[in-house]
Protein backbone atom coordinates (compact mmCIF):
# COMPACT_ATOMS: atom_id res chain seq x y z
CA UNK A 1 0.00 0.00 0.00
CA UNK A 2 1.85 3.15 -1.27
CA UNK A 3 -0.04 6.37 0.57
CA UNK A 4 1.67 9.96 1.25
CA UNK A 5 0.86 10.74 4.44
CA UNK A 6 -1.82 13.19 5.25
CA UNK A 7 -0.98 17.10 6.27
CA UNK A 8 -2.45 17.86 9.42
CA UNK A 9 -3.04 21.51 9.86
CA UNK A 10 -1.78 22.25 13.41
CA UNK A 11 1.61 20.18 12.88
CA UNK A 12 3.97 21.91 11.21
CA UNK A 13 7.74 20.66 9.73
CA UNK A 14 9.35 22.14 12.20
CA UNK A 15 7.16 20.36 15.24
CA UNK A 16 8.02 17.00 13.40
CA UNK A 17 11.52 17.78 13.25
CA UNK A 18 11.80 18.31 17.29
CA UNK A 19 9.75 15.59 18.18
CA UNK A 20 12.24 13.79 16.12
CA UNK A 21 14.98 14.97 17.90
CA UNK A 22 13.90 15.10 21.05
CA UNK A 23 12.43 11.02 20.09
CA UNK A 24 16.26 10.52 19.58
CA UNK A 25 17.00 12.22 22.54
CA UNK A 26 15.01 9.56 24.76
CA UNK A 27 16.56 6.55 22.94
CA UNK A 28 19.76 8.10 24.37
CA UNK A 29 19.19 8.48 27.48
CA UNK A 30 17.34 4.70 27.10
CA UNK A 31 20.78 3.52 25.78
CA UNK A 32 22.66 5.30 28.67
CA UNK A 33 20.61 3.91 31.70
CA UNK A 34 20.03 0.30 30.29
CA UNK A 35 22.28 -1.11 32.98
CA UNK A 36 20.67 0.72 35.75
CA UNK A 37 18.62 -1.20 38.22
CA UNK A 38 14.97 -0.26 37.65
CA UNK A 39 13.54 1.89 40.88
CA UNK A 40 9.76 1.09 42.17
CA UNK A 41 7.83 3.60 44.10
CA UNK A 42 4.65 3.08 45.72
CA UNK A 43 1.86 5.07 45.25
CA UNK A 44 2.17 7.43 48.14
CA UNK A 45 5.73 7.62 46.81
CA UNK A 46 4.73 8.92 43.85
CA UNK A 47 2.12 11.43 45.44
CA UNK A 48 4.38 13.09 47.70
CA UNK A 49 6.76 13.46 44.51
CA UNK A 50 3.79 15.40 42.77
CA UNK A 51 2.92 17.47 45.33
CA UNK A 52 6.72 18.23 46.24
CA UNK A 53 7.20 19.21 41.99
CA UNK A 54 3.42 21.31 42.67
CA UNK A 55 4.91 23.10 45.80
CA UNK A 56 8.58 24.38 43.78
CA UNK A 57 6.48 25.00 40.54
CA UNK A 58 4.49 27.33 42.59
CA UNK A 59 6.96 29.06 44.38
CA UNK A 60 9.43 29.52 40.90
CA UNK A 61 5.61 31.14 39.32
CA UNK A 62 5.21 33.06 42.98
CA UNK A 63 8.84 34.32 42.24
CA UNK A 64 8.95 34.82 38.83
CA UNK A 65 5.46 36.84 39.37
CA UNK A 66 7.24 38.82 42.22
CA UNK A 67 10.09 39.96 39.75
CA UNK A 68 7.55 41.26 36.85
CA UNK A 69 5.91 43.13 39.41
CA UNK A 70 9.08 44.92 40.85
CA UNK A 71 10.61 46.05 37.31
Amino acid sequence: MDVSPREIEEITSEDFQKFIEEMNSDFEIIEQNKDCGLEVYNFDEIIEYIRLSKSKAMEIISSSHLLVLRE
